[in-house]
């Protein structure tokens, strides 16, 4: 038998993603030895864009591979089979996994949680409290926009009060954005710029945001933040980064302490690595599948499990689109893809029964889908020329998001009986949307009507979008170990040595997109992780 090699470090980080980037990159700073494993592969922006160019498809998953060891759900197809649908509705997750994560192709969206998000038990009766508060997050919110690259207007962040500037003001606004906040905010629509991690100015040497209106699936120059950003700096400070490379178990011993965990190769190598301190930072869906296949006789539930709560309490942002066609050109498809943001709507006594919400215009001119629809309908020439141009500059989208209670019977599970192309258990996702949010979706609707009406416009298309793209839950957050998997430093409560980070350890939702609370969460994480070691 050939032995297996082993490596020693001082902490060990499971995935590459905005968290685990971030976490590798302050410990590295601080002369901690660290290893970041990485089942994807590592890609060059350059790479990517040209994949994207070169794809003749549109989803915004396309530009990025499917590996064996590293399979994923499919951006285009929700039956494709790695993820097996057992409930009412269907959760269909959509993300990365190479270096870097699936900030390559966010939106880029930096929301803070509003200090209700914290406590939404105390405040409206539904949902949990978190174990910890707006304000002992507020010091890493600061940290982590300025890590990050946020653009933003102070003054129009009333949602989440904050202590200083953002490090950048917002980009500059689009003519179309113009357009409809000044038909619209004297009936209400209280709407500021979308905080983003995108340069509206020359920032950690990156260049600013040049207006290519493709931020997903890539930003072409770099000016919107990518977690490769701080693999980068990680590396450059001492870290190890070992892309394609599998985390298939996780090993604890009898006093609870992790001691070890193996990976392997593509070409079938294996490998142990034995560290001080442990982060599994994968995300929603592939964390606690890892911990789960890791049973073992000590945890014979799954690591990080006695509490039965492992994959529980699965969530997401319920989200709507809806494609609106206006009588005079507002010209859509120029600069960023996402702009300003509605805020009233956020907070207040309604969320005591159905969910907070808010709208965000999203640029982008569909010119694809027209030209083929006007092709099929049989124009040609000038005339088709001149209907896709009266079409596209008349257009533009609006997305929702509403927020999600948490439930017990949301959850993922693994099934034995069925495996993947890197030969693990599949997971098995149970899911229902809940009332709270159908009945957020309703009052969005009443609100894109009355939008619609003071453009002088209408609906094109409104529809539910299908992808979870802010996977949150399965891991939760608190103060009991019965009821919850880690304690409020995103330490597990039943291995002192391991820590989880990412959005899965979210007790609630909010509206706000997960990505700035992982990244203020992973930088309390790091500074924990370090007082620990020393």
């Amino acid at each position: 038998m050939s032995r297996v090699e082993e490596i020693t470090t001082d902490v060990a980080i499971v995935g590459s993603g905005v968290a685990g980037a971030l976490i590798a990159s302050e410990l590295a700073k601080k002369d901690i030895k660290v290893v970041v494993l990485e089942a994807g592969p590592r890609l060059a922006r350059g790479q990517i864009f040209t994949n994207f160019l070169s794809s003749p498809s549109r989803d915004f998953g396309a530009p990025y591979p499917i590996t064996a060891l590293a399979p994923r759900p499919s951006g285009e197809n929700p039956d494709d089979g790695y993820i097996l649908q057992q409930g009412k509705d269907r959760y269909w997750p959509f993300y990365l996994r190479l270096v870097g994560g699936t900030t390559w192709h966010w939106g880029a969206a930096t929301l803070r949680f509003s200090p209700d998000d914290f406590s939404l038990m105390s405040h409206y009766g539904v949902g949990k409290d978190w174990p910890i508060s707006y304000r002992n997050l507020e010091p890493y919110y600061d940290r982590a926009e300025v890590e990050l690259g946020v653009s933003g207007d102070a003054k129009d962040s009333h949602w989440a009060p904050r202590s200083g500037e953002f490090p950048m003001p917002p980009v500059t606004q689009s003519y179309m954005d113009q357009v409809i906040k000044q038909k619209t905010q004297q009936a209400g629509f209280k709407w500021v710029p979308r905080p983003h991690a995108r340069n509206s100015e020359i920032y950690d040497n990156r260049p600013e945001c040049y207006g290519h209106n493709n931020c997903s699936p890539i930003c072409p120059i770099g000016a919107q933040y990518s977690a490769d950003v701080h693999i980068r700096k990680a590396e450059a400070a001492g870290a190890q980064v070992i892309e394609e490379a599998l985390v298939t178990k996780i090993h604890s011993n009898a006093e609870g302490m992790i001691e070890g965990l193996n990976y392997v190769r593509s070409d079938g190598s294996s490998m142990v690595v034995r560290a001080k301190a442990y982060v599994v930072a994968a995300n929603t869906i592939e964390s606690p599948r890892l911990l789960l296949l890791s049973a073992n006789e000590y945890a014979p539930q799954g690591i990080a499990n006695s509490s039965d709560m492992l994959g529980r309490n699965l969530m997401n942002h319920p989200s709507t689109m809806t494609v609106i066609h206006t009588q005079e050109p507002v010209y859509g498809g120029r600069g960023p893809k996402f702009g300003m943001m509605t805020t009233e709507d956020i907070n207040g006594p309604m969320r005591k029964s159905r969910s907070g919400f808010y709208l965000v215009t999203e640029s982008w001119d569909r010119l694809p889908e027209v030209c083929l629809k006007l092709i099929d309908s049989g124009l040609r020439g000038e005339a088709l020329d001149h209907k896709i141009r009266h079409i596209v500059s008349r257009q533009f989208q609006i997305i929702s998001h509403c927020e999600e209670l948490p439930s017990m019977d949301n959850r993922l599970t693994l099934d034995h009986h069925a495996y993947d192309s890197a030969g693990l258990p599949k997971v098995k996702i149970n899911y229902q949307q809940d009332d709270y949010s159908k009945h957020g979706q309703v009052a969005v609707k009443r609100k894109i009507d009355q939008l619609v009406t003071l453009l002088d416009g209408k609906i094109q298309e409104h529809r539910p979008l299908e992808h979870a793209s802010h996977m949150m839950g399965t891991a939760c957050m608190g103060h009991d170990p019965k009821t919850s998997v880690v304690d409020k430093e995103c330490r597990t409560h039943d291995h002192k040595n391991l820590f989880l980070a990412g959005s899965a350890v979210f007790p609630t939702g909010g509206v706000a997109n997960p990505t700035l609370t992982i990244a203020a969460l992973s930088l309390r994480i790091a500074e924990t992780i370090g007082r620990q070691l020393s």
